[in-house]
């Protein structure tokens, strides 16, 4: 057996080393802590940029929507007046065309009174 003085040597030594590993590894849990923190800071920086622009991409959607219908809108009320002033000159046209016949017919007329006054003369 070893003696009293032997057996509180070895548990005294036992004892510093055992202190002396758990302090070294709290130390690499320490720093591998921080190391973590950082690395959460540097993610939640990222991901606060990536939320700001997921915003900036919604508000740019919307504000593309809101032009799109817009545009849309001016589209159809062009549509619509091309159309109302086709349809408004295919009326006048067609007004015109009657007016024109109808001023064949007076001139026809005209040329045989004429004609017949003439004949008439002779």
């Amino acid at each position: 057996y070893a003696t009293l003085g032997e057996r509180l040597e070895y548990l005294e030594k036992f004892l510093g080393e055992s202190v002396d590993k758990h302090a070294r590894e709290l130390e690499a849990v320490k720093v591998a802590h921080a190391k973590l923190a950082n690395e959460a800071k540097a993610k939640d920086v990222q991901h606060a940029a990536a939320v700001e622009r997921v915003s900036q991409i919604s508000r740019e959607k919307d504000d593309v929507a809101v032009h799109h219908a817009s545009l849309k809108e001016r589209v159809d009320y062009l549509e619509k007046v091309i159309g109302d002033a086709a349809d408004r000159h295919e009326k006048d046209l067609l007004t015109v065309k009657q007016a024109h016949q109808q001023n064949l017919k007076e001139v026809d007329s005209l040329k045989k009174a004429h004609g017949h006054h003439t004949s008439m003369e002779e």
